[in-house]
């Protein structure tokens, strides 16, 4: 996304993990406004470069996840957040507990 929090490409999901949601749960598309979501708007407030969602439901793929975001400039001088989501169980394999500093 761009530091606004709009997203700027298309969604990437792994094929095992991506199912088809009817209405609900949709891969979102660029333009997509992710601006309040935490986590956009926790480190763009308190200027961090990076940040560990809480567990919540992805609309992309109907699964436990946590969104780990990653601030970074870009070479045209602009700031974007790489966002990746996590299912519970490979994020936990990826990321120990002590890792986890900013979790709420």
């Amino acid at each position: 996304t761009d530091v606004r929090g709009i997203q700027i490409s298309t969604t990437v999901c792994q094929d095992r993990e991506h199912r088809n949601g009817g209405l609900l749960f949709q891969k979102a598309p660029p333009g997509t406004d992710h601006g309040i979501k935490d986590y956009i708007a926790v480190p763009r407030r308190l200027h961090k470069e990076w940040y560990i969602s809480n567990r919540y439901v992805s609309y992309a793929t109907r699964s436990i996840c946590r969104t780990v975001s990653y601030a970074f400039q870009a070479r045209d001088g602009r700031t974007y957040f790489l966002c990746v989501d996590f299912t519970e169980d490979n994020f936990d394999q990826l990321f120990p507990v002590e890792d986890h500093d900013n979790d709420l």
